[in-house]
């Protein structure tokens, strides 16, 4: 467990911008109470980050071990829905998000459970009729349900030769795509980890979201809230840039790769080289 002191320490710094401009509203608004400051001041509480830094920590080191054990046991696995739109445009969590979402092959869930299940100090959470759960043991346990939070959110995909489809109900999204539109997976970074996604970005995400538009979760597993389409908020990401990590992407000297730069508003973070193209 030594690791998670670290993860821990790392999130009680996360998103200082965001802070320190909320703070400086907060107090200009005792003067000012212009419908500008106002508009301001709702966009950064609907979009304020959900995780504490210790559930964020809780919720980075369950990834980090889970990469770890599949890795050594040669599993399968890659990122999906609003997870990928992290990876995509934070290198890692969406800020105002809560969980981390992941896909496997529904062959091998018996030796995914074997895995999972038995790795000390961590919990898997295995329903036969919805996504797994893996955990920290000691995260904080729900009144009424089963599992507990930050959790990883595992979900199955059933193959052929030629496509993949769903077969954990609870994607948000259709899950029908071409295996060559998914393999060889890539890697891109996530936080302080590097995680495997589809190839075909482009298509994978585009699908279903808008990469420039920010959007409130349609579900909060924190406080178990569902949002209809009608609660749910949507800004330009424009609006947060200078407050969160966001990637902006630039053309690389290499073939096949483009340079991904994580900037909070002037301030640039790192800047990786990634694969443009599937098989990059």
């Amino acid at each position: 467990m030594s690791r998670f002191p670290v993860l821990m320490k790392s999130r009680e710094a996360a998103y200082p911008e965001f802070f320190h401009y909320l703070d400086l509203l907060h107090f200009q608004a005792k003067e000012d109470n212009s419908d500008a400051l106002v508009q301001n001041l709702k966009v950064l509480n609907t979009f304020k980050p959900l995780l504490t830094p210790k559930e964020g920590a809780q919720l980075l080191f369950a990834l980090e071990i889970f990469v770890r054990a599949c890795r050594e046991a040669g599993l399968t696995y890659f990122i999906l829905e609003a997870s990928l739109m992290g990876v995509i445009r934070h290198h890692g969590l969406i800020p105002w998000d809560d969980d981390i979402d992941i896909v496997m092959r529904a062959s091998e869930w018996p030796k995914i459970r074997n895995v999972l299940g038995n790795i000390e100090g961590f919990e898997l959470f295995t329903p036969g009729d919805s996504q797994w759960k893996f955990y920290m043991k000691d995260a904080t346990s729900f009144p009424d349900k089963p599992f507990k939070f930050p959790n990883l959110d595992i979900f199955f995909f059933g193959e052929d030769d030629t496509h993949i489809w769903a077969l954990t109900k609870g994607l948000k999204h259709d899950l029908v795509y071409k295996k060559s539109d998914i393999f060889p997976l890539n890697w891109r970074p996530f936080e302080h980890l590097m995680v495997p996604v589809p190839c075909n970005l482009d298509l994978v995400v585009h699908k279903a979201h808008d990469k420039n538009v920010c959007i409130t979760p349609e579900y909060i597993h924190k406080t178990n809230e569902r949002f209809i389409l009608g609660g749910k908020v949507a800004v330009d990401c424009k609006l947060l840039h200078g407050v969160y990590p966001f990637v902006f992407v630039a053309k690389s000297s290499r073939p096949g790769y483009q340079e991904e730069r994580l900037k909070i508003g002037p301030r640039e973070i790192h800047t990786r080289l990634v694969p443009a193209v599937c098989g990059g």
